[in-house]
């Protein structure tokens, strides 16, 4: 019994090293990128999703499938590719998942313009249901200036008549 915590110990270190030993090595490559090419990488993980943590990028995250795939980044930065090249790389091994932000061309544009439609239908709803409730004075009856001051001047005319 006591080998296999042994053993279990053994490997969890190990894994530890060698994940330290990764993230080292992750760290130097950032450091020795150009300027640009650092500016580049800060804003590619910063739109890669991190596939173990929920609502963080790649660049926020230490994660060792984030490692993972901030070295690969590394790699493809300092290979001279450029953002869209990049992007389509994790995009054909992760799926359309691993951005953060939906594309905005073909279908997916509906999965940005849906919620403002539905502000704005919703709103124009909630205005048209109180219009339609709203109290409109009872006018039935009730005569108008035009028929007021007819009245008045005939009256005033009645009385001008008499002597």
């Amino acid at each position: 019994m006591a080998k296999f915590y042994a053993l279990d110990f053994g490997i969890f270190a190990f894994s530890h090293l060698a994940f330290g030993e990764n993230l080292r090595k992750l760290n130097e490559a950032v450091e020795n990128l150009q300027a640009p090419q650092a500016a580049l990488y800060k804003s590619l993980a910063d739109e890669l999703r991190c596939p173990t943590c929920i609502g963080l990028s790649v660049l926020q995250s230490d994660a060792p499938f984030s490692v993972e795939i901030k070295t690969v980044l590394v790699e493809q930065v300092q290979a001279g590719k450029n953002a869209k090249e990049i992007l389509k790389f994790f995009e054909e091994r992760f799926g359309l998942w691993i951005l953060r932000t939906p594309p905005t061309q073909g279908f997916h544009w509906f999965a940005w313009y849906l919620p403002l439609g539905l502000i704005f239908f919703g709103a124009l709803l909630v205005w048209a249901v109180f219009w339609r409730r709203q109290r409109r004075p009872v006018t039935e009856g009730v005569r108008s200036n035009e028929a007021l001051l007819e009245q008045m001047a005939e009256q005033l005319a009645v009385l001008r008549e008499k002597p």
